[in-house]
């Protein structure tokens, strides 16, 4: 059985790179695809995501990686692959896949989706909140491949900006800065499920990362939650700026 693994991968993540090797051990042929979107800004270029994305199936097998710029449904009848892998993370992911999968579903009745649930190590990565963290002097070694953090750092400079300035944590006078609670707090308590980007950024921002990675096994909600209460309670913040 072959299938086509489709995503903008900008930049890939951990979480990427496990539901491809997850599929290998279920599928004789696992078709890569980086989508290209011309009207959608992208930090890396086309042909910057494809030299990651084989360096990162380098050693599995039966892999291959494409670069398109239309359908994913006209890049499967080309190459002759009726069976699409999506990971879902949420009821909010699932939600926009299933729509989607009925839209392929329109437009090409021969192709099928296969969801494939995030492993829970990897359930709060996303691309645009790695940017984001990276873009502000995060660490994100823990979330990305070593070459995606190294094209991550020629990109933003080592401490995120262009000249690799890393931002001011504290206040005038050397005072811890402000933190901004409004974000991963008040945000994640009014709805947790549209606000898990909110909550992400406020959990990798944590300096005891294990203290809120415990509460992997809980619900959307409740995880939201204990972001939110471990931050408010002192750990350290995601975003801090002076007063």
């Amino acid at each position: 059985m072959q299938v086509i693994f489709p995503g903008t991968f900008d930049p890939p993540t951990n979480g990427h790179l496990d539901l491809m090797r997850r599929a290998t051990r279920m599928f004789a042929r696992v078709v890569v695809v980086i989508a290209v979107h011309p009207q959608k800004s992208a930090l890396f270029t086309a042909e910057e995501r494809l030299a990651m994305v084989n360096a990162l199936v380098a050693d599995l097998p039966n892999t291959e990686v494409h670069v398109w710029n239309g359908l994913i449904v006209e890049f499967a009848r080309r190459v002759g692959v009726t069976t699409l892998l999506r990971g879902v993370r949420a009821m909010s992911d699932f939600e926009y896949e299933f729509e989607l999968s009925m839209m392929n579903k329109a437009l090409y009745p021969a192709i099928e989706t296969i969801f494939l649930p995030t492993d829970q190590k990897y359930f709060v990565l996303r691309s645009s909140g790695i940017k984001e963290v990276a873009s502000l002097g995060g660490d994100i070694n823990a979330m990305v491949p070593p070459v995606v953090a190294d094209a991550l750092a020629a990109k933003l400079g080592p401490g995120g900006g262009p000249a690799g300035a890393r931002p001011d944590r504290r206040g005038p006078g050397g005072r811890p800065g402000r933190l901004l609670t409004s974000a991963p707090g008040a945000g994640c308590r009014q709805s947790p499920a549209q606000s898990l980007d909110i909550c992400m950024r406020a959990l990798l921002g944590c300096a005891d990362f294990a203290a809120v990675e415990a509460a992997g096994q809980r619900t959307i909600r409740e995880r939201c939650l204990a972001v939110a209460d471990f931050v408010e309670a002192g750990g350290a913040a995601a975003h801090r700026i002076g007063k």
